[in-house]
């Protein structure tokens, strides 16, 4: 009984702890991602918000960057990856 209850027990803390890491920042390494849980929970909400701030800023001037190339280039859909600049500058 004991020890089914000690598994128990063990298997939430690891599935809480797979949880939480999964709401570490992606650009985060694992040893930060291990640091992530040691902080409390209000610093951690604050940095997800940022980040999502972040992201979302990042999308937005993206968006605005492939507009003006697209204005630049007469409507001709711009190279959007590293892989197609590659690509684009092994042809020529």
């Amino acid at each position: 009984m004991l020890a089914d209850a000690i598994a128990i027990a063990q298997e939430s803390n690891e599935r809480q702890l797979a949880d939480l890491l999964k709401k570490a920042p992606r650009s985060w390494n694992r040893r930060e991602k291990l640091l992530w849980t040691t902080l409390p929970a209000g610093i951690r909400e604050a940095i997800v918000r940022r980040e999502s701030d972040r992201d979302r800023e990042l999308r937005r001037l993206q968006s605005k960057l492939a507009e003006v190339l697209n204005q630049r280039h007469g409507g001709a859909k711009p190279a959007n990856t590293d892989k197609e600049l590659r690509n684009e500058t092994q042809t020529r």
